[in-house]
């Protein structure tokens, strides 16, 4: 009797260790399971504000570059084409439960005014508020901005007064320090002397780095110009599309 209570016990004990082997590899798997879930929810909802911004952004830059191609005259392309990214957003995380919205200082463009000067720029910006209702998330802000400055550092004549040297620099965004723009081909430039637009056949570019920033140098053959002051203006288009147009006033060549 001793023997078969000694071995009922036994076996008692051998069940209880495996129920409580079992309860506990039941629980590691509904906890790495748990785990799992929470760590790709949360990658997806990481994902989609990526995408938000980066739309946002790009939003941002093609209303610019249509606003300046139509030199500064539809105000309120910005203010259109960011609702309907507003509304497409909303259909397309329909699941989600997006609510994104976005404010404007003004029509948040910069005018023609910003152009025609020794520096000019383009410029556009909007204030973006996202919610996403499914991960609890509200009132997340986040700025997309485009700007595009160009500086006409000097325009002078060369030695021999028949060629004009036009040198200036191009920075995008508006932060501190500016970055330059640097991938600029002579296709990104037109240049206007004395009120004639100039054959692509009769100036060039080069760019060069003068030790602080990089510089565009244009270098105009000219034929007959009339008389001085000669007004020079350089249009700048960058690989965005967005356009700028800056001015100077240049002497007779000595």
């Amino acid at each position: 009797m001793r023997i078969v209570r000694q071995r009922r016990g036994q076996f008692i004990i051998i069940a209880a260790l495996l129920v409580a082997i079992m309860m506990v590899s039941v629980s590691t798997i509904m906890y790495s399971a748990v785990t799992y879930y929470r760590h790709e929810r949360w990658e997806e909802y990481l994902s989609i504000i990526d995408d938000v911004k980066m739309g946002s952004q790009r939003v941002v830059e093609i209303s610019l570059a249509n606003y300046t191609w139509n030199n500064c005259t539809n105000n309120t392309i910005l203010r259109k084409n960011l609702q309907q990214w507003v509304n497409d957003t909303k259909r397309a995380y329909a699941g989600f439960g997006i609510n994104l919205s976005y404010s404007l200082t003004g029509d948040g463009l910069s005018d023609e005014e910003d152009w025609y000067k020794q520096v000019s720029f383009s410029a556009a910006d909007a204030t973006f508020t996202l919610g996403i209702t499914s991960a609890g998330l509200t009132g997340y802000q986040f700025t997309a901005s485009a700007l595009l400055n160009v500086t006409i550092i000097e325009a002078s004549w060369n030695a021999s007064g028949q060629e004009l040297i036009i040198s200036l620099a191009v920075y995008k965004e508006d932060s501190i320090p500016a970055p330059p723009v640097t991938d600029l081909k002579k296709s990104n430039f037109r240049v206007s002397v004395n009120g004639t637009w100039l054959a692509p056949e009769h100036f060039t570019v080069v760019r060069y780095y003068d030790g602080k920033t990089f510089i565009y140098d244009i270098d105009c053959n000219l034929e007959d110009i009339g008389d001085p002051p000669y007004p020079v203006r350089v249009e700048v288009i960058d690989t965005r599309g967005i356009k700028v147009v800056a001015d100077e006033t240049v002497t007779a060549p000595t």
